[in-house]
């Protein structure tokens, strides 16, 4: 069954449960009071219980104190009224009691005096009932008519009622802060009242709450703020200025402007606002007529009020008066005047006249305002306004630069400054004209003129005019000053020159006075000509030589001339360009030195010269090429051996001779020249001839010798060539270890008397020895194995102070070997018998025995192994004084079999091994009984005898079964077979023999 299902029957068992228990019927003791009709049960028509019957209670006598009872025996508090007439309705069935006089104290309804129950005079109209105080709940306070903020002169409306029953008189109060300010009462069981606060003002605001007696039990409390008469200023350029109007009834309308509205009516007005203080107090509609209502008139402030609905007045709508409304300007709303230029510039000349507009809105200001003119913020002139008059002009001369400034302006009583204007007053001064350079002008050169003058007015242009001429040219200036350059000044230019200073001020171009005059006076010079040498400044004999002179000049049409400096060539040429180009077709000696060229020209009828150019020199030469030097024979040659080299040249200057020359050593060998060469032969070179060589050609030319540039170099270096020497391992390839070892190594060569050295490859054996003849002999006495590997060797010798080394001779190898003899192997019985047999040794079954390897070795220490072919294990001795004993405690016939041995040692750590012995044949021989028990007597006593007891007493046993068997009555014992050995066994009855 799943847990819903057990869920739903325990379900179904508590409802059934319940029901049945709801189903008993509930039986009420006598005297049990109960009130029926009210609102709940604390409240109604009285009704006792009284033999198994509900009946009520007559209303005759009946009073508080009966009341008290029923209230006391219910648990339903204090008694608040006791009701007749059937004040709950008309009861039914019985009237049990009547004429109810209860003292107050008792404890229930039926311990007071009454007539008995059943025993009455009355009907169910005069039923009586009982309001008790135990659950009187709080009354509830509302609002009908506003919401909790309501304006002066509005009317709030609270409802107080309640959900509980009443009594006949009910009072209801209301309470302002805590304190009863109003009640009233209600007629038979009405539960609500409605209390009306007209016309309020602020001395109405607090906290409102209610209650009704007898129990005076509160509500909650509602707040009630009322609020001031708002205000607004209309009319006005802002909201701090204007025609007054307040809010009344949720409209607005006007303030009379009666001749009690004065400053301290603005005041408050002002101050409501939060527009500052108040300025003026204007009246006659100043700011516009109103229409609507006209909510005050009269109105009289102290000046100190924080609304104006707290100043006095003739009350909200009262009034005698046709909107001749009242107006305000407040301090916050003073506008800020404007100052215009009324003078074409804000930029002014000394001596002009400046004129400047302060005005504002004419409803904003007041009467008899006052103006004032302020230059950087210090008042410098005022001016009184006509009646609201909204704006005036300030007129000032200026004549210096102090005065100008930024100008503002304001109005009393604000005195809020106006927009500003920046006026300058300009005077320039006279500008200062320089030239550069200062002294008279050439032709052609660049001139530079400067205006400047004082940082006043900067951003402006100079301009520079001649006074009588068309040049005119105008510079933005760079700070306080404008160059201008004429790049190439002419004719043209000579005069006079000035310039002027030009700048805008406040959108206004005003010109300086003219500078002082400069005079620029021009000159033709004429720059020193260029004379270049267009061939080589040596030019070869019968060669062309070319020089040019060239003028930079714009006086073109003139004349080069070329002249010889210390000769007598002299030449002249007519150009129309500004370069001229002389040429000597075949120089010879007489050409050559120093020349220099001129220019002339004719420029307005006046002749002009250059200066000369600088001097440009040539000298005439017969060239001769390098010539060529080669080496005929091998570069290296070999001691005593020729040398050949050729000298050549290619030149059409024959005849000559050629010069050989060791540059670093004193060979120098002069030959004719055999055409355009020669050779040159050593015959047996030393090593004084090697080195560097070159060779020069000389010939004469008109007289002259003329010798060539050295040739490149050539070199040789004397060389003794020694063969590759031959070593031989005298030796075996495979030493043994400590044994010599002998090597030769051999030369071919007639450079006797040198040394042989032996170098082992990869080790640190190095030996040398004196040649004897072309060879040498090396011994290595006892060789080792660091001897082991490869050598070669070199032969050196010394021929004429120099050294000379072979190359390697080929490498020759050896390695080191061990060799160890063959162990020698034999047997013995030291505490036993050992006899030899035809096989070999041979040792009774039970002894021990020994078997004993041993070796004649120059090497000490190692190990011998012996090997058994009936055994695989294979054991291992160390070798004391060259042998070894393995020792058999017992032999047993496993230990029958062939046996050898065999040694190792280690030597630089290689291990190295002999050959095998011969096998011995070991033979272990079987015992006859009494060896056997004397063996075991001898070796083991104890056992011997123990075995011995053992014997004895079995015999004994075997006799005792012999001796039972023989009597006349035998048991017979049946043992069975699946019970063995001897767990339980059967035993028959016994049988008598026969």
């Amino acid at each position: 069954m799943s847990t819903s299902h057990v869920q739903h029957i325990a379900h179904l068992l508590c409802v059934s449960s319940l029901t049945a228990i709801l189903s008993l019927p509930y039986t009420y003791q006598t005297g049990t009071v109960g009130l029926v009709g009210g609102s709940n049960e604390c409240a109604g028509r009285v009704e006792v219980y009284h033999n198994d019957t509900w009946g009520t209670v007559c209303d005759d006598d009946w009073d508080m104190d009966d009341a008290t009872v029923v209230c006391r025996q219910l648990g339903c508090g204090e008694a608040l009224c006791a009701l007749t007439t059937a004040h709950f309705g008309r009861g039914s069935g019985e009237i049990w009691m009547d004429d109810v006089d209860c003292s107050g104290a008792e404890r229930s309804l039926t311990q007071c005096s009454h007539s008995g129950f059943g025993g009455h005079n009355c009907h169910h109209g005069e039923d009586a009932g009982v309001v008790c105080s135990g659950v009187s709940s709080s009354p509830n306070i509302s609002l009908t008519s506003v919401q909790s903020t309501v304006l002066p002169g509005e009317t709030i409306e609270f409802e107080c009622s309640t959900s509980s029953d009443t009594c006949s008189t009910t009072v209801f109060h209301l309470y302002k802060n805590g304190v009863s300010i109003m009640t009233r009462s209600t007629t038979a069981n009405q539960k609500h009242v409605t209390f009306m606060l007209p016309h309020v003002d602020s001395s109405n605001q607090g906290s409102y709450s209610c209650a009704y007696s007898p129990s005076f039990t509160r509500t909650s409390s509602i707040d009630i703020s009322v609020g001031n008469v708002p205000v607004r200023l209309v009319g006005g350029s802002n909201g701090c200025v204007g025609r007054v109007e307040v809010s009344y009834n949720r409209q607005w309308g006007s303030v009379c402007d009666d001749d009690d509205w004065d400053i301290n009516d603005a005041e408050v007005v002002c101050r409501q606002l939060g527009c500052g203080g108040a300025v003026c107090a204007p009246k006659e509609h100043h700011f516009g007529r109103g229409s609507g209502e006209i909510w005050m008139d009269n109105v009289n402030c102290s000046g100190a009020e924080a609304f104006l609905s707290e100043c006095f007045h003739g009350g909200f709508g009262g009034h005698d008066c046709n909107h001749e409304v009242a107006g305000v300007v407040c301090s916050e709303a003073s506008q800020t005047p404007t100052i215009s230029l009324m003078s074409p510039y804000s930029a002014i000349l000394p001596g002009e006249t400046l004129q400047m507009r302060c005005s504002t809105r004419a409803s904003d200001i007041c009467n008899n305002t006052v103006f004032s003119l302020y230059r950087n913020g210090i008042s410098i002139t005022t001016v009184f306004a006509d009646s609201y008059q909204e704006s005036v002009i300030f007129s000032l001369s200026l004549n210096d630069s102090s005065q100008g400034g930024c100008f503002t302006c304001a109005y009393s009583p604000s005195f809020s400054k106006s927009n500003s204007i920046n006026i300058t007053l300009v005077d320039l001064p006279k500008p200062l004209l320089s030239l550069q350079p200062s002294r008279e002008l050439f032709w052609g050169q660049s001139v530079q003129m400067t205006c400047s003058m004082s940082p006043q007015q900067l951003g402006g242009t100079f301009t520079v005019q001649q006074l009588f001429g068309a040049f005119r040219e105008t510079e933005r200036a760079s700070g306080c000053t404008a160059t201008f350059t004429i790049p190439k000044v002419d004719f043209r230019h000579g005069g006079f020159f000035y310039c002027v200073y030009k700048t805008s001020v406040s959108h206004r171009n005003i010109i300086s006075s003219p500078s002082n005059l400069v005079v620029l006076t021009v000159e033709v010079m004429l720059p020193r000509p260029a004379l270049l040498l267009q061939t080589e400044e040596d030019p070869s004999w019968h060669d062309p030589v070319q020089m040019t002179c060239s003028i930079s000049t714009p006086y073109l049409g003139g004349v080069f001339t070329l002249q010889q400096l210390s000769g007598s060539h002299t030449e002249t040429k007519i150009t129309s360009g500004n370069s001229s180009t002389f040429t000597m077709p075949q120089v010879d000696f007489a050409h050559e030195g120093s020349y220099y060229c001129q220019y002339q020209t004719h420029l307005s009828d006046r002749n002009f010269t250059s200066p000369r150019s600088d001097s440009v020199s040539f000298s005439v030469v017969v060239t001769l090429p390098k010539p060529c030097l080669t080496l005929e024979t091998e570069k290296d040659p070999s001691l005593g051996e020729p040398v050949r080299l050729n000298c050549s040249i290619s030149t059409q200057y024959l005849g000559g001779t050629f010069t050989l020359q060791q540059l670093s050593g004193s060979y120098r060998e002069t030959k004719a020249a055999s055409g355009t060469s020669a050779d040159f032969t050593i015959r047996q070179v030393d090593f004084v001839h090697e080195g560097s060589y070159y060779c020069q050609y000389q010939t004469r030319v008109s007289s002259r010798h003329f010798t060539s540039s050295h040739s490149d170099s050539v070199s040789f270096s004397v060389v003794v060539t020694l063969p590759s020497p031959h070593l031989t391992l005298q030796t075996g390839r495979t030493p043994s270890w400590g044994q010599p070892v002998r090597m030769t190594c051999s030369i071919s060569t007639q450079q006797l008397g040198g040394t042989f050295t032996l170098q082992q490859l990869s080790g640190s054996y190095r030996e040398t020895k004196a040649a004897s003849g072309t060879s040498a002999d090396f011994t290595i006495r006892q060789v080792d194995f660091v001897h082991e590997g490869s050598y070669y060797c070199q032969y050196q010798t010394r021929v004429s102070g120099r050294d000379f080394t072979s190359s390697r001779s080929d490498s020759v190898s050896f390695s080191v070997v061990v060799s160890l003899p063959q162990p020698i192997i034999s047997a013995s019985a030291p505490d036993g018998e050992l006899s030899w047999g035809p096989q070999g040794p041979e040792v009774p079954r039970g002894q021990s025995f020994s078997i004993v390897c041993s070796i004649e070795s120059q090497h000490q220490g190692g190990s011998f192994h012996l090997i058994s072919d009936g055994s695989k294990e294979v054991l291992t001795e160390a070798a004391v004084s060259q042998s070894a004993s393995f020792y058999f405690p017992e032999g047993d016939v496993s230990d029958s079999g062939n046996y050898s041995c065999f040694y190792e040692v280690a030597l630089s750590t290689r291990l190295f091994t002999s050959t095998r012995t011969d096998e011995l044949r070991v033979t272990i021989k079987g015992l006859t009984w009494i060896e056997w028990f004397l063996h075991v007597k001898s070796a083991h006593p104890f056992v011997f005898y123990g075995a011995i007891l053992g014997v004895l007493l079995l015999l004994l046993v075997v006799c005792s079964v012999v001796l039972l068997k023989s009597k006349n009555r035998h048991r017979q014992y049946v043992i069975k077979e699946e019970y063995w050995p001897m767990t339980t066994f059967d035993v028959p009855k016994w049988t008598e023999s026969e």
